[in-house]
């Protein structure tokens, strides 16, 4: 990492580096460049780094912040830093979070050509199920979620269309200096636009404790509903397949039986409230 943040310094002219953060995932850093205030993101190695290089330069710095400069070689990315960089969650009420972040579920999306060499929704949910029955022994509670987000899915394109982030939630919206709202961190998968909304539904519908909220959960899915002008079973499809996912990947990162044992409950939780 070391040999690749120097390469990175001299070619794009980095001074006063800072460390943020340095993770298995990835090696953040704030520095001051020609560019100005800037954030040095060099990726780790999973693919999903490439993916979000590739999904920064199709959205452009349209709601999301804008990417400097990109080597696909070094795996680095250099953005505008986001200043004051307070989080969605930190920075307004809960009403207000919702009504911010569900303009940004309906405004991130965009159309992508069926050749973008981006993941789809589908892929995601193929590797992830084909994991779970290949490597893992989960509950029946959580076996049945898994089929059931199998047939739910038929009901919207996975494969279609557009560019989604991935991975919106409250701590990746970011104010601004001029009050605007950028997004951070995109995924970059390609789907149907109303799988956006599931992230931050799992985000915004929990109590104090991070624990699955369902009387919230119903507020805000009828809230999304109404601004996508979408159904309310499509929303709460979106949700439930996203929070089903969440949790096989929770297998993945090796997360104790308790939460899984919790998520399990609350995946038939949400399926029992999908309506007819």
């Amino acid at each position: 990492m070391s040999k690749t943040l120097s390469k990175c310094i001299n070619r794009w002219q980095l001074c006063d580096v800072k460390v943020v953060a340095d993770l298995s995932i990835n090696f953040l850093c704030y520095a001051t460049s020609p560019h100005g205030e800037v954030v040095l993101k060099i990726e780790g190695p999973h693919s999903e780094g490439k993916t979000e290089m590739l999904a920064l330069e199709l959205y452009r710095g349209r709601n999301v912040c804008l990417p400097l400069e990109i080597d696909y070689d070094l795996d680095a990315i250099l953005l505008e830093r986001v200043v004051p960089g307070i989080s969605l969650r930190k920075a307004v009420s809960e009403v207000e979070q919702l009504r911010i972040g569900v303009q940004l579920v309906r405004d991130l999306p965009i159309p992508v050509d069926s050749a973008t060499p981006l993941p789809c929704y589908q892929n995601w949910l193929d590797r992830a199920f084909s994991s779970m029955r290949e490597r893992y022994n989960p509950s029946e509670s959580f076996r049945n979620s898994i089929y059931a987000a199998e047939e739910m899915a038929a009901e919207i394109p996975m494969n279609g269309g557009s560019l989604l982030h991935g991975d919106l939630h409250h701590d990746n919206i970011l104010l601004g200096s001029q009050g605007e709202w950028k997004v951070i961190d995109p995924q970059g998968v390609i789907g149907a636009p109303v799988m956006e909304c599931g992230r931050f539904i799992q985000n915004h519908a929990v109590d104090g404790h991070n624990r699955l909220d369902l009387q919230k959960a119903y507020g805000t899915v009828n809230y999304v509903a109404s601004v996508l002008e979408q159904s309310q079973r499509k929303i709460w499809i979106a949700f439930f397949i996203l929070h089903v996912l969440s949790f096989c990947w929770g297998y993945e990162m090796n997360y104790t039986s308790t939460k899984l044992k919790k998520g399990a409950g609350e995946c038939a939780a949400i399926l029992e409230a999908i309506p007819g």
